[in-house]
Formats: structure tokens, sequence, C-alpha cells
């Protein structure tokens, strides 16, 4: 019998699952993954991930035996849980890969509900104090806003963008 040569196989190793956990809202989390080449040949790889999550690396090529290390990052807009998937492609085949992550409302308030003003006219100031007290383990980036949160400010952007393109116009 005739011997047949077999064309070398590719085989990436990534994790099935890339579990975030709970991860505070609107802050970016990184995991680091190990990609691993186990297969017979130099393989290019790349990786499309859904919105919310990056990575330091989208495509690579690794040698026969080698590996690297890429950042996966989670960015939740949101207080929900969020549960997709990645593809990652190499050697013309497909993985899919289950990203999961909670975003999670951190511990910050600010030390008062409510601030009375006193009566203020042109020439008479009135002040009070308040402060943003942050009992969790991450840096907080704060604004004042007029809306509680981006849902809710998008359409009244654009409703006040359409009229004043109107009056404009």
């Amino acid at each position: 019998m005739p011997i047949v040569a077999v064309g070398k196989r590719a085989m990436i190793d990534f994790p099935d699952v890339l579990d975030f956990g709970n991860c505070p809202v609107k802050y970016y989390t990184e995991k680091p993954v190990i990609i691993r080449n186990l297969g017979e040949k130099t393989t290019k790889w790349s990786l499309e991930l859904p919105a919310g999550f990056s990575t330091s690396q989208k495509e690579g090529v690794l040698e026969c035996g080698r590996n690297e290390q890429i950042i996966v990052k989670f960015y939740p807009t949101e207080a929900k849980l969020y549960k997709t998937a990645g593809k990652l492609e190499y050697d013309k085949l497909q993985a899919f890969v289950e990203i999961v992550g909670s975003g999670q409302l951190s511990n910050v308030y600010l030390s008062k509900t409510f601030i009375p003003m006193e009566e203020s006219y042109i020439g008479l100031q009135t002040q009070q104090t308040l402060q943003i007290v942050n009992k969790s383990n991450v840096k907080v980036d704060f604004e004042w806003r007029a809306f509680s949160s981006e849902k809710e400010e998008k359409p009244k952007k654009e409703l006040l963008r359409q009229q004043l393109n109107e009056e404009e116009a």
C-alpha cells in the first residue's frame, strides 16, 4: 500500500470560557489570557470580540510550540449580566469562546442626598459642601450630569440637536 502524506495540522489552545466575574460599571477590567500553538505548523490566528470587550492584540502568528499572552478587557456600561461569545479563527477553522461578566455598581455615593440652596441673586452667593464617598477599590472619575443614565440622556440630546438644527434652518 502506498503511504499518503497528510498535511501538518494546526491546533490553537485558548480558554473555552472567559469569566470576568463582578466588575465595576464604566471601569476597564483586564484579564490576561495565554494563547498556545499545540499544532505541527506555524499558524495565523485572529480574535473577534463583541461590544464591551476588547483585546490588546486582535491577530497574530504563532510558531509551532510557542505561546503568547494577550490582555482581554471588559468595560460594562450598565449594571447587568453580560453573556456573549467571541470568535477565534485560525487555519480556516473557527472556535467560539463564551465570555461572561457582570457589571456592578460600585459603593460610591454623595454624603448628602438633598442640598437646600438659599435664595441668591446678583451680588449674593450661596454655597454648600458635600463629599463624594468612594468605598470601592477602584479609582472613580465623576462629572455632574442632568440625567441619571446615558440611556435617558441620549434621546433628550438628540431632540435638542434636532430643535437646534430646525432653528438654524
